[in-house]
């Protein structure tokens, strides 16, 4: 079932709408680009999710995660009877590795990019939550490469990624609930 659609940011409309009154300063225009980045990749990634199953599989959109040192936005989340797959989505591009605190880094340039650190904050923050009974359902993170020109290093593990070639196939492995199943037991 579809808990929470796929809409558009309010803070995009509020400075849309702004931005013909008045003039924005650099902060709020790269704001404003960086929105509309987040609903395109939000746009492609969903025609990935055609065939999935919303009877059996809950899907949450824009999933925003605050705790006392961590905002986080996690474009998707999927909850299946095998596990709560937590997306991140991004348009990066070029070589990037994962550095020694396991955050991924621009390999040239060294710029750090906090997908991982999100994913995993709000993996953590999900799984204090959830009741004891629930605590051996895994909670499975991907941050995922839209871009073609992405590429990280050899030396580096690709558990935490999804290529776009690779997200098919991927989506198609989560197996939904047993929902149906169960709805005609009590038939």
């Amino acid at each position: 079932m579809i808990i929470k659609e796929r809409k558009n940011y309010k803070q995009l409309e509020l400075l849309e709408a702004l931005r013909h009154r008045t003039e924005l300063t650099d902060f709020q225009l790269d704001l404003i680009r960086q929105l509309k980045e987040t609903v395109a990749l939000e746009q492609r990634f969903e025609s990935y999710l055609s065939f999935l199953d919303t009877e059996t599989i809950d899907v949450i959109w824009q999933f925003n995660y605050s705790d006392y040192h961590q905002d986080a936005l996690i474009n998707l989340v999927l909850i299946a009877d095998s596990g709560i797959y937590l997306f991140k989505l991004n348009n990066y591009s070029g070589l990037h590795y994962i550095n020694n605190q396991g955050m991924l880094a621009d390999y040239f340039t060294d710029e750090i990019k906090i997908d991982l650190v999100h994913l995993n904050c709000v993996k953590y923050g999900i799984y204090n939550l959830l009741d004891p009974s629930l605590k051996q359902l895994p909670i499975i993170i991907k941050s995922v490469c839209l871009n073609d020109r992405f590429a990280l290093d050899a030396h580096s593990s690709k558990q935490y990624f999804l290529y776009k070639d690779d997200i098919t196939e991927y989506i198609s492995s989560i197996k939904g609930s047993h929902k149906k199943k169960r709805a005609q037991l009590l038939k």
